[in-house]
C-alpha cells in the first residue's frame, strides 16, 4: 500500500482541464491484488481523475510501454538493463506455488501444502501460460538453471481460465 502511494507521488499523470488521468498496464494475477488498493488511493488523491487499467501479458505490457499506450506498466520479473524508458523497482515479492484440484493434490502431490523441489513439477501434467507471461518466463528460467524441462500440456493466457482448467482436474498450474 505504501509503495503504491509512493508511486503515485513520484508519477505525474497525464492531465488536462483539471483532471489527472493515469493508464496502467498489469498482468491479471497482479491486478487481482493491486487494483483495489490502487483504485482507492488514486480516487482519493485525484478525485477528478480517470484511472484506466489495461490487463495483459508481460510481452503486451512491454509493447504498451514502448508505444506509450500506458503511462505505467507493472511486470513480473522484468529486466531491461540500461534502457532509460524502463525503471526496475520491486513492488511485490510473491511466492509461487503449485495449484491442483484438491483430490488430485492429495493423491498425486502429497505434501503439496509444503515446500517441495522444483523438479517435481516436471512429473505432472502442467497447465501454464504461454512464454509471453512473466511468471512462465521465470519458471522456464529456473527450469534451465536447475536442469529441469518445464513442458506444459496446455497453455492458457488467462489466470481465471487456468484455475478453471485445474478445477476440472486437467493438470497442475503455478
Amino acid at each position: 500500500v505504501q509503495r503504491a502511494d509512493a508511486l503515485l507521488d513520484e508519477f505525474n499523470p497525464r492531465g488536462g482541464s483539471g483532471k489527472q488521468d493515469l493508464s496502467v498496464g498489469m498482468p491479471e494475477g497482479l491486478a487481482r491484488d493491486l487494483l483495489p488498493v490502487l483504485a482507492s488511493q488514486y480516487a482519493s488523491k485525484y478525485p477528478l481523475g480517470r484511472l484506466n487499467i489495461k490487463i495483459g501479458l508481460s510481452a503486451s505490457i512491454e509493447k504498451w510501454i514502448e508505444n506509450s499506450e500506458v503511462d505505467v506498466g507493472v511486470l513480473y520479473g522484468f529486466d531491461r538493463g540500461g534502457d532509460p524508458r524502463f525503471i526496475r523497482d520491486v513492488l511485490v515479492t510473491e511466492r509461487l506455488c503449485a495449484v491442483a484440484a484438491a483430490d488430485y493434490a492429495s493423491n498425486a502431490l502429497p505434501g503439496i501444502a509444503q515446500d517441495f523441489e522444483f523438479s517435481r513439477l516436471a512429473l505432472h501434467p502442467l497447465v501454464l501460460t504461454s512464454p509471453a507471461n512473466g511468471v512462465r518466463r521465470a519458471l522456464d528460467r529456473v527450469g534451465q538453471e536447475v536442469g529441469v524441462a518445464i513442458r506444459s500440456r496446455l497453455e492458457v493466457d488467462s489466470f481465471s481460465m487456468l484455475l478453471d482448467v485445474v478445477r476440472q482436474k486437467r493438470g497442475v498450474t503455478v
